[in-house]
């Protein structure tokens, strides 16, 4: 718990909901024993427990180049369709534009 009170303060941007998914996660994540350990805290509290308590994929926007709306849910907000994302992408390169959030919030 010491190294958790040294970490700085994170902001989670966008929670997503996917509490009903979590049986599937699971089973993805047990069929890929190299990604976590079947008998490690990942799999200590039942699922139910878990969809009653987290029920979210919580994020934190590293870089965005549009604006993140607080409470945001969907992680591919303001991009529109596949062309419009292309047409923001490029339009930001070839402009130079900084990022909206662009500060990542890593320690030394």
């Amino acid at each position: 718990m010491k190294r958790r009170e040294q970490m700085p303060e994170r902001t989670t941007t966008t929670k997503v909901a996917c509490a009903e998914y979590f049986g599937a996660r699971q089973r993805a994540l047990l069929a890929h024993a190299t990604q976590v350990d079947p008998d490690g805290m990942w799999f200590a509290a039942p699922i139910d427990l878990e969809q009653r308590v987290w029920p979210t994929e919580d994020f934190e926007a590293a870089i965005s180049y549009v604006p993140i709306e607080p409470g945001e849910d969907d992680l591919f907000a303001g991009l529109g369709d596949g062309a419009a994302a292309d047409a923001l992408a490029a339009q930001v390169h070839a402009a130079g534009r900084p990022a909206q959030f662009d500060v990542v919030k890593e320690g030394p």
